[in-house]
């Protein structure tokens, strides 16, 4: 499933979404979510001068659970691959989950309840984590 901002703004007939691709792309993933399909795959980022645009364009769509992000400019792979990682803090999370499910009982972290999903949730991000660990992390 891919979103395409360009195309919505020619059918619009506007310039620029600068209100819009970021609902318009929260009601895709709720969508996908709901109808237990892959989350979609990111716009582009059509600014391809500034890298830190595309990381936190990148990050963003991670946080939204999107599985990739087009990309249009070979120097854009780098930054969307760095906004993909999980950050120190989601990692220490997902580890602390992990560890207190090997308890008996409840399961609370920062004061937190832990239920399926979102012990699930810790699961992808060690995962992905280990699974980018020979990469290149500038």
């Amino acid at each position: 499933m891919f979103f395409w901002v360009s195309r919505l703004r020619r059918r619009l007939g506007v310039l620029t979404l600068l209100f819009c691709p970021r609902p318009c792309t929260r009601k895709i993933v709720l969508g996908a979510r709901l109808a237990e399909r892959p989350g979609p795959c990111d716009r582009d980022t059509s600014d391809i001068r500034y890298p830190l645009t595309t990381m936190e364009a990148a990050r963003y769509s991670a946080d939204l659970r999107s599985r990739g992000k087009l990309l249009i400019y070979p120097a854009q792979v780098a930054p969307a691959q760095a906004g993909y990682r999980p950050s120190f803090e989601q990692l220490s999370w997902a580890q602390r989950v992990i560890l207190a499910s090997t308890a008996d009982g409840a399961i609370i972290v920062d004061g937190k309840m832990i239920h399926a999903p979102v012990l699930a949730r810790a699961y992808q991000i060690q995962n992905f984590a280990m699974d980018t660990a020979g990469e290149n992390h500038d």
